[in-house]
């Protein structure tokens, strides 16, 4: 790229782009890390309603069930926390339910992108 280091609007470029390579970065690295048990959660809230934890812990057990050595160390909380943590799902204190953020809309929305 041949940019004029002296233009305001190369700034401008630069960090539009900063920004747009630190968004795929992010997306990749919790590509990596999410559990498919983890994604058909977020999937269904994507398309559905808040749910609460009740609701949500069958989408753990089946893994869970499925995979029981490893989940045996692998709490429920833990396991729902990880999608808090990277702000794909967001809780409502008040009804105590737990809904899809707009991070995780547009992670969601990248993995159909990347296929």
């Amino acid at each position: 790229m041949h940019f004029d280091f002296d233009a305001s609007e190369t700034t401008d470029i630069l960090i539009r782009n900063l920004a747009f390579v630190q968004a795929l970065a992010a997306a990749e690295r919790t590509y990596r890390l999410i559990f498919g048990s983890q994604l058909s959660l977020l999937r269904a809230l994507n398309v559905g309603r808040p749910k609460t934890d009740s609701e949500m812990r069958p989408f753990y057990e089946r893994a869970k069930k499925k995979n029981p050595k490893f989940y045996g160390l692998y709490p429920y909380e833990d396991w729902r926390d990880f999608l808090r943590g990277q702000s794909l799902i967001t809780h409502d204190k008040d009804l105590d339910v737990y809904g899809i953020s707009k991070l995780g809309r547009s992670f969601l929305e990248w993995m159909q992108a990347k296929v």
